[in-house]
């Protein structure tokens, strides 16, 4: 089964995805790079706002945002939260990674690690090595996506034979599978055949494919129909964050 996440910017939008049937709300701040951190009182608003209806995650950035950061924040009303590794090829990332973790007081069960396809553009580690570090530190999963936003695609980077092996692998260490990219419906479609966990989207689901833009209710309706949604409400929480409690 697949479900489809909307990444937004604020209370308004996320109730739009909610009603456009999405499955994972996901708190981002688009402007601040493929993973922007949103203003932690904007992740508070929307947890109160939908948190008793669905699955709620958050961008955290790149791990060499919180380098020089000394916040206390913690995100425990959080189903999950993603943090990638751009700039972080050949540095000491595994050791990072675990401090900031402990950090921010978030279990390994809600952590997704974010894999980047074009990872030569952004300096990060190939795909299987941080697959292989989140299965062996028993993280909820990963998912792959694009670090530079400009017009190209997943496929752009991965193609679908490589994109299906990485799927098996994660599945062969139950992580969570994710997908995402500049994904529209038509390449929704075409990814399809790889059952990904979760389709990943923000500018699809924008007024004219701009992923600054503002969420589009039909947008959303459109890609939660291709994705066909088909987990319960009341058992996505279980579906996402597992039933081995990690």
């Amino acid at each position: 089964m697949s479900t489809l996440l909307v990444s937004v910017r604020s209370p308004e939008e996320a109730q739009t995805a909610v009603r456009g049937g999405a499955g994972i709300i996901d708190v981002k701040e688009p402007s601040e790079g493929p993973l922007g951190m949103a203003p932690a009182h904007t992740i508070h608003k929307i947890l109160n706002t939908i948190k008793e209806s669905k699955v709620v995650s958050a961008a955290l950035g790149d791990l060499k945002d919180w380098d020089n950061s000394s916040t206390d924040l913690r995100f425990s009303g959080l189903d999950f939260v993603k943090i990638g590794l751009g700039g972080e090829r050949k540095t000491d990332w595994r050791v990072r990674l675990e401090r900031l973790r402990r950090t921010l007081a978030t279990d390994k069960a809600r952590f997704i690690l974010v894999v980047y396809a074009d990872n030569s553009q952004a300096n990060s580690p190939p795909a299987e090595e941080v697959l292989n570090w989140a299965a062996e530190m028993q993280y909820r999963g990963v998912l792959i996506d694009t670090w530079r936003k400009d017009g190209k695609w997943l496929c752009n980077w991965l193609s679908l034979k490589e994109l299906s092996r990485l799927r098996s692998l994660a599945g062969e260490h139950n992580l969570l599978f994710a997908l995402a990219g500049s994904l529209s419906v038509e390449r929704i479609r075409l990814l399809k055949e790889i059952s990904p966990d979760i389709f990943g989207v923000r500018g699809a689901a924008c007024g004219k494919g701009l992923r600054e833009g503002k969420i589009e209710l039909e947008a959303v309706k459109h890609l939660a129909a291709e994705v066909q949604l088909s987990i319960p409400n009341s058992l996505a929480p279980t579906f996402f964050l597992g039933s081995s409690a990690r």
